[in-house]
């Protein structure tokens, strides 16, 4: 599989729940892949005029591909959705959490940079969590080797991201 096979792909698997772009800049950074998504959640008493609460969940993620994965670029990249928490999440009292998701695209992840990846954690909390909190997840994915190497909190989407899903064979 190439490049252009998976980030097609991963747009295929997003577009169910996202809306996305293709080549796209944002803070200076070029993205083969950019999705986003929206979910509003509230809850009303009797009427739709006595809203009890709301709470907006957002998520965006960010596809990027490598010719070959070093240190600076893992650097950068990791920079760059740091950055892109700043930029992207806007804190109020309805806003419940945002995640960014990062993927790195190539065709071997070379294994000095796994630690890297995987020991990478941001999470920033607004007013004490009572305007909500942002997390990053951070992958890389292995087109040859079918592989995805995250962070902590990118663990709960690997398999999404994985080029060839590997089917759960179940016992009866």
């Amino acid at each position: 599989m190439n490049f252009a096979e998976y980030t097609d792909l991963i747009n295929t698997r997003l577009q169910r729940n996202f809306d996305t772009e293709r080549d796209i800049t944002i803070l200076d950074q070029q993205m083969q892949l950019y999705a986003k998504s929206e979910i509003h959640n509230e809850s009303y008493f009797a009427s739709k005029k006595v809203k009890v609460w709301r709470a907006e969940i957002y998520e965006y993620c960010f596809v990027k591909c490598y010719e070959s994965l070093d240190d600076k670029n893992v650097e950068d990249f990791q920079q760059f959705l740091v950055s892109a928490v700043d930029y992207l999440v806007k804190p109020h009292t309805e806003h419940m959490s945002s995640i960014i998701t990062g993927i790195m695209v190539v065709d071997d992840i070379p294994q000095d940079l796994e630690k890297k990846i995987s020991g990478f954690k941001h999470r920033k909390t607004y007013a004490f969590s009572f305007k909500g909190w942002a997390d990053v997840r951070l992958l890389a994915v292995s087109l040859h080797s079918n592989r995805v190497i995250s962070n902590r909190k990118g663990k709960e989407v690997e398999n999404f991201y994985l080029p060839f899903k590997i089917e759960d064979k179940k016992s009866i």
